[in-house]
């Protein structure tokens, strides 16, 4: 059996819209944080790799 590598970091993203915000549910994306940039309320949120 051969190693996959290091683990991967968390990937980010930033979702503003709730269809957005729904997708990222379903992949697994978790909130992190709210703020506010370009004149409206963004939401980041990370997805933790699965563990092998």
């Amino acid at each position: 059996m051969t190693e996959l590598g290091p683990p991967w970091p968390p990937a980010p993203i930033r979702t503003e819209r709730l269809l957005s915000m729904r997708l990222a549910a379903k992949l697994g994306f978790t909130q992190t944080e709210r703020f506010h940039a370009y004149g409206t309320e963004q939401r980041f949120r990370t997805r933790h790799p699965a563990a092998p």
